[in-house]
């Protein structure tokens, strides 16, 4: 046999061994053909006669195996598709003419799917009946595939739409009304978004109370999901079908539904802590008019982020009033006058809670700013300004009768009891001096009463040092400093300066003997809490015109987490300060030592500068 003989073309190579009698029609196609097809014959059984090769080889079968033609359907037809194609087939054969296209599902023998589209043409006998079919099949899977995909990509988006629609109307719901009135709106939207809509049911428990769509019950095919707000679970979303369509899954939620569920309950969680939110700072307004309306002399407000008052109420004798304020920018209405105001608020804003008090237009007013926010930090604030004029006049002036009272006693201790203190040492020393002739056993008992004399006479002259320590006339501060830092060296054994510029002077009585209470407790406080070897008092004028006190020491500050002005030597201390117009400012840092600085008006008389130790 030649060469040429021998050589197998690409299609016989691929034709199976097993074809019938070539007498068939359409044999020679088919031993040709370079797709796929097949001959079988012309009944209802569609039995094939035999396949191509391109068939066998898309089907499983090797290049020389045995494709068993009688089982063929059977082990290769889709389960699903069988009844219909033979169906078709049975209807095909008792035609003399096949022109209806078929498509089914062909099984590989892995069990992998082809997707036909079939085309036959009868074979006829001489006498015109059908003898066989050829059928010519196109490989379709990709564009089935393609085709399954859009739709997919529809049902999905259609899914999607759905879910967008019933997220977007529960944020327009949540918008206006109480939570239970959102709530009653949106339980009855819900099942429009899930697969099977007609069939679907919902149910929101919230607050102790259930809101049901239109045929709610308990259901076996259910989905839920928990409202959290803030890490605590206050209700939950179920959705549930009351029946299943034909067909249908056990399983009938989608992936997507179940996020979808997720993300309305997260909308819900949103909508309901927003709307408690609305109904905590209404009730906080009406709150606050109420609170405010009845603090007499004060104006009371709310500021945001922006410095925007957004609430105010009262009036301070009509220089500061709501109508001049609520709606208005903090940072415009207070940006000359009075910008204290502005610079607590500012203050409050940044956390911190400021209480402070101002002279303006010759009033006291006493400031008050407090930071209002949560966990993700301050959000508005709350400010509280008082006319306490008439309150400090009042405080004032009974400082000043307590403080010439103390005068007096001390004036009576010094001048009264002093001096019959001095004329009984008199006496007892005189006492003394004649006991020696006459009876000498008796003068040490005189001695002593001397000495107890002595020691009382020098605890009177405390005791009115003490009650009237500055003198009344300009001088009387920076010397009662003085002595009282010799006094503090000599009984505590603790270095102590004391220098008072002498342009310093202070001429209110009132305000010398509160600034050396202020200094006398400082000193105190250093000694007793801070254990401090060295402390310095400073009398000073600050740049701006106002007196300046200053005590400061080395001791060992505050101790881990006390706070400035909490202990009660502080407070009367920054009251004292309070009642004469100033500002006391304490800063403490542990094993730093403390820093105590009163500032206060003064008038000034400049005249040259003098130190402690120039004085003593």
């Amino acid at each position: 046999m030649s060469g040429r003989d021998t050589a197998k073309s690409p299609v016989q190579r691929t034709r199976p061994a097993n074809l019938e009698s070539g007498d068939y029609p359409f044999a020679s196609l088919l031993r040709l053909s370079a797709g796929l097809a097949y001959v079988a014959r012309a009944d209802a059984s569609r039995t094939p006669l035999g396949v191509s090769g391109r068939l066998a080889i898309a089907l499983g079968y090797s290049i020389r195996a045995k494709v068993p033609l009688q089982d063929f359907w059977d082990a290769h037809l889709h389960p699903s598709d069988a009844d219909r194609v033979k169906k078709r087939w049975a209807g095909q054969s008792t035609r003399k003419r096949v022109r209806d296209p078929l498509e089914y599902r062909l099984l590989t023998k892995k069990g992998a799917i082809i997707w036909i589209h079939e085309e036959s043409v009868l074979g006829e006998n001489s006498d015109g009946a059908p003898r066989c079919v050829f059928s010519v099949l196109v490989d379709v899977t990709k564009g089935k595939e393609a085709e399954e995909h859009n739709l997919s990509q529809a049902r999905d988006l259609r899914e999607r739409v759905k879910e967008l629609n019933c997220l977007y109307a529960i944020t327009h719901l949540a918008e206006e009304g109480s939570v239970e009135q959102m709530l009653e709106r949106v339980v009855c939207i819900l099942p429009e978004a899930w697969q099977y809509p007609e069939r679907a049911y919902a149910r929101i428990a919230y607050a102790g109370r259930t809101f049901a769509s239109q045929g709610a019950c308990d259901s076996q095919w259910m989905q839920s999901a928990s409202i959290t707000i803030r890490g605590e679970t206050v209700g939950h979303v179920e959705i549930g079908y009351r029946s299943l369509p034909a067909g249908a899954p056990e399983s009938p939620f989608l992936p997507e539904e179940w996020s979808l569920l997720r993300g309305i309950t997260r909308r819900l969680s949103d909508a309901i802590e927003r709307i408690m939110a609305q109904e905590a700072v209404r009730k906080s307004e009406a709150l606050y008019r109420t609170l405010a309306k009845n603090v007499p002399g004060a104006l009371v407000g709310l500021f945001d982020r922006d410095l925007c008052c957004t609430l105010a109420e009262g009036n301070l004798r009509g220089i500061l009033s709501k109508h001049r304020i609520e709606g208005l920018s903090l940072s415009e209405v207070w940006k000359d006058e009075p910008r204290f105001l502005l610079q607590a608020c500012q203050r409050a804003l940044e956390g911190h809670e400021t209480a402070e008090e101002h002279r303006w237009h010759d009033l006291a007013l006493s400031i008050h700013t407090l930071p209002i926010g949560d966990a993700d930090g301050v959000r508005s604030g709350m400010f509280l300004v008082q006319d306490v004029t008439e309150r400090r006049n009042l405080e004032k002036e009974v400082l000043e009768i307590a403080a010439r009272e103390q005068r007096r006693i001390g004036q009576d201790l010094h001048d009264g009891l002093g001096q019959l203190l001095t004329g009984l040492m008199c006496l007892s020393g005189s006492l003394s001096r004649n006991l020696h002739q006459v009876a000498p056993s008796h003068v040490a008992e005189a001695d002593e009463i001397t000495q107890i004399t002595r020691h009382a006479m020098t605890e009177v002259r405390a005791l009115a040092r003490g009650l009237m320590p500055v003198d009344l006339d300009s001088r009387g501060l920076a010397a009662a400093l003085q002595e009282l830092a010799y006094d503090c060296e000599n009984l505590f054994n603790v270095a102590c300066d004391c220098i008072c510029d002498d342009p310093v002077r202070v001429e209110d009585p009132v305000s010398s003997l509160q600034l050396y209470r202020i200094t006398q407790e400082a000193v105190s406080n250093a000694v007793r809490h801070g254990q401090a070897s060295l402390i310095r008092i400073h009398l000073s004028q600050d740049p701006s015109g106002s007196g300046l006190l200053t005590i400061q020491d080395d001791g060992r500050g505050f101790r881990t987490g006390a706070k400035p002005g909490t202990g009660m030597g502080l407070r009367i201390m920054k009251y004292r300060a309070e009642t004469i117009g100033g500002l006391l400012e304490v800063h403490s840092r542990r094993a730093k030592g403390t820093t105590i600085a009163c500032r206060f008006p003064l008038s000034v008389t400049r005249q040259p500068p003098r130190t402690f130790s120039e004085e003593r």
